[in-house]
């Protein structure tokens, strides 16, 4: 009796037909391939192969989401779920491609629905994609408006992982998402404590700003506009020792936007001052001028010349009086 793949061997038909779809979509023809998978589904559900039908509509549904049909994605994905019964790892990715349909028509709730079924069915499968769907559903909830079930659902994830730099990171997006809400405190310094175990670095830095800037938005909700300029100057620091361009045009912008609010121009000029020349350091000066000339010439429109000219030749005294006292 022949073994698999010896000659003599008996060749599915399905099988052959999902080999002839992923050749037509390796052709770059995706809608020949829809349309393929959609007829393997009908006649794999008719000889009662639901297992290959929901793969065949799954398949088809990812098709659906990117070529533009996101209700076809839906509906087609959902029927997948449907027909993928018992098949854990069948019904964890069925749903999973129903959660980024319904996230794409902006049904942030049925999505995250759909993400907690995929990642309930991937853990029970033991299939590590489980920690990923969980975050998705983490992201639809926060989508939605509903910041401290997202939050409930990051910290979950963070206490299962054993890896400090994940853990903590999980944590700030956890602090983040739950930002304004009852336990934002708690969860604030919790992601703070998970940051100190991580044994700095980089990385750990980086996560530092993330969390600065949650501080400043929360210092901001409760009318705390200096304690909100402390914080994003802190984030400022932090990008800077991470080295992430990003994270630190972020904080020099809010930065001046801060101070301006405050009434200290000298501030809300040189925060963008300073940062054009440090991120010129870090990336160059071309890149740093298309970051930063767009909002110096933005406070200019709004200042008028005048009140422009003032804060620049301020900063500038205070720079030059800075280098010469320095030791």
């Amino acid at each position: 009796m022949p073994r698999p793949g010896e000659p003599g061997e008996p060749v599915d038909p399905l099988d052959e037909e999902f080999r002839s779809v992923a050749a037509t979509a390796a052709k770059g023809d995706l809608v020949a391939a829809r349309s393929a998978l959609r007829r393997l589904a009908d006649r794999a559900e008719s000889a009662g192969r639901r297992a290959s039908a929901s793969r065949a509509l799954r398949l088809s549904a990812a098709l659906d989401r990117v070529l533009g049909d996101t209700a076809d994605a839906a509906a087609t994905a959902r029927r997948a779920a449907e027909l993928a019964g018992t098949e854990r790892d069948l019904v964890a990715a069925a749903h999973d491609e129903l959660g980024e349909a319904l996230l794409t028509l902006g049904h942030a709730d049925g999505a995250a629905d759909a993400f907690g079924r995929a990642a309930d069915a991937a853990a029970a499968a033991g299939l590590g994609t489980a920690p990923a769907l969980r975050r998705k559903q983490a992201y639809a909830l926060a989508t939605g408006g509903h910041a401290t079930a997202a939050a409930d659902v990051l910290t979950d994830l963070a206490g299962d992982s054993a890896e400090p730099a994940a853990r903590a990171a999980m944590l700030v997006q956890a602090a983040a998402g739950a930002a304004g809400t009852t336990g934002a405190a708690d969860l604030w310094t919790a992601a703070r404590a998970a940051v100190d175990a991580t044994g700095g670095g980089a990385g750990t830095q980086a996560l530092r700003a993330d969390l600065a800037f949650v501080a400043a938005a929360e210092a901001l909700q409760r009318g705390d506009l200096a304690g909100a300029l402390a914080q994003v100057r802190a984030a400022r620091r932090h990008a800077l020792d991470a080295i992430n361009p990003l994270s630190y045009t972020a904080a020099a912008v809010a930065e001046s936007s801060l101070a301006e609010h405050a009434g200290d121009d000298e501030s809300a000029y040189g925060s963008l001052a300073t940062g054009y020349a440090t991120l010129g350091d870090l990336v160059g000066r071309q890149l740093s001028a298309q970051t930063f000339e767009g909002p110096l010439l933005e406070l200019r429109r709004r200042w008028g010349q005048d009140r422009f000219a003032a804060a620049k030749a301020a900063y500038e005294a205070s720079r030059r009086r800075y280098l010469t006292t320095k030791p």
